[in-house]
């Protein structure tokens, strides 16, 4: 009769531990998914509404160059009075730019149109990196030396860009 008392008592005991054991992962599991709730709230109010489009990728800038007008220098080349021009270019896109193309347009304060040539540039442009690129405008039959050499406040931009990533 005793081995029988001790068996059940046992079993009684076991029982008792085996759901304690029982209860504490029930709990771990409650907290963690209330942890989940409050991610999952969380991100929910952060969604937009359905009517707003969301974009899925970041696109590349139209015009992934920028240009500004650092200064210019008189020069004497092969017996022709000229102008350095030095130009300040950053890529504005998060890839590198292999080279790219456009229409270089300098123009004074007022906005007159002094310089517009066709400008092309093939040595790699890390994304967001920038570099001073220097250019030599010589007096020829244009009057275009002499117009950059009077003006003020030269404004740079590039039109019509084409990158090449």
């Amino acid at each position: 009769m005793r081995s029988l008392l001790s068996a059940a008592l046992l079993c009684a005991s076991s029982s008792l531990v085996f759901a304690a054991v029982t209860e504490r992962r029930v709990e771990e599991v409650e907290v963690r998914v209330e942890r989940l709730e409050t991610r999952v709230s969380a991100l929910e109010k952060v969604r937009p509404s359905a009517g707003a489009a969301v974009p899925a990728i970041l696109k590349d800038p139209a015009a992934p160059v920028a240009v500004q007008f650092l200064r210019k220098k008189n020069v004497v080349e092969d017996d022709r009075f000229g102008l350095q021009l030095f130009l300040y270019f950053r890529n504005l896109s998060t890839r590198t730019l292999r080279s790219f193309r456009g229409r270089l347009v300098l123009s004074d304060q007022k906005g007159a149109v002094l310089y517009d040539r066709p400008f092309s540039w093939d040595e790699p442009l890390v994304g967001s990196e920038s570099m001073e690129i220097m250019l030599t405008v010589l007096g020829g039959k244009d009057k275009a030396y002499l117009r950059l050499l009077k003006a003020r406040g030269l404004t740079a931009r590039l039109l019509k860009q084409e990158p090449f990533y």
